[in-house]
């Protein structure tokens, strides 16, 4: 469902991301544990979603995505 990509390994990305799917609708959970830079994700889901985030550092961010849109939530500076 989801793919997740980058330069380095994922053990040593700073950004981690986890999705679960049921029903049709989406949660995705999105963690920058980074602790001195933002970081940029975009989230893309074909025909429904296309989102760049700007993730602060040491930051917790959600998403909802359902039939009445999309819910987005976090935590961090």
């Amino acid at each position: 469902m989801l793919t997740v990509s980058g330069s380095a390994g994922y053990d040593t990305m700073k950004v981690k991301v986890y999705a679960f799917g049921s029903g049709g609708g989406y949660f995705v959970m999105i963690l920058n544990k980074d602790a001195t830079a933002a970081h940029a994700v975009r989230v893309t889901l074909s025909g429904q979603l296309d989102l760049t985030l700007e993730l602060p550092s040491r930051s917790y961010t959600s998403l909802i995505v359902g039939d009445k849109g999309v819910t987005v939530s976090g935590i961090g500076a």
